[in-house]
């Protein structure tokens, strides 16, 4: 009964979202299926109407949003800014895109490069 249900709603979400580009576009990253290209391209919208790739990014909720003042933090500032849908699809995305062997290199040279601090890596 539930895999009936589930099964009736990727299809629903296949349908809805077959022609649209950035759906096609998200589909050809390595660990983006149809579902989470959806869920992407839905909670986006269109790419226009951010002023910038930190805007989009900011968003997205995925850079940091410490506050530093003299090296001392202030505060974890605007933590629950953006979309968390967004965040979370992206996370799942890396989470299955990790285990592509090239994806898995750059996360290595960047995980030595941050020092092991895999949320930075990522």
């Amino acid at each position: 009964m539930l895999e009936e249900m589930i099964e009736e709603c990727n299809a629903e979400i296949q349908k809805q979202c077959k022609d649209q580009e950035l759906v096609k576009l998200c589909k050809t990253i390595p660990g983006c299926g149809p579902v989470l290209s959806a869920v992407i391209c839905t909670e986006i919208g269109t790419m226009q109407r951010f002023k910038s790739a930190g805007d989009f990014v900011s968003y997205c909720r995925l850079c940091s949003t410490n506050k530093l003042s003299n090296g001392k933090s202030k505060g974890p500032s605007n933590v629950k800014n953006g979309n968390a849908y967004l965040s979370w699809a992206f996370t799942e995305v890396d989470q299955y895109a990790s285990r592509n062997p090239v994806i898995r290199e750059i996360l290595q040279r960047l995980l030595r490069k941050y020092g092991g601090l895999r949320v930075k890596a990522i």
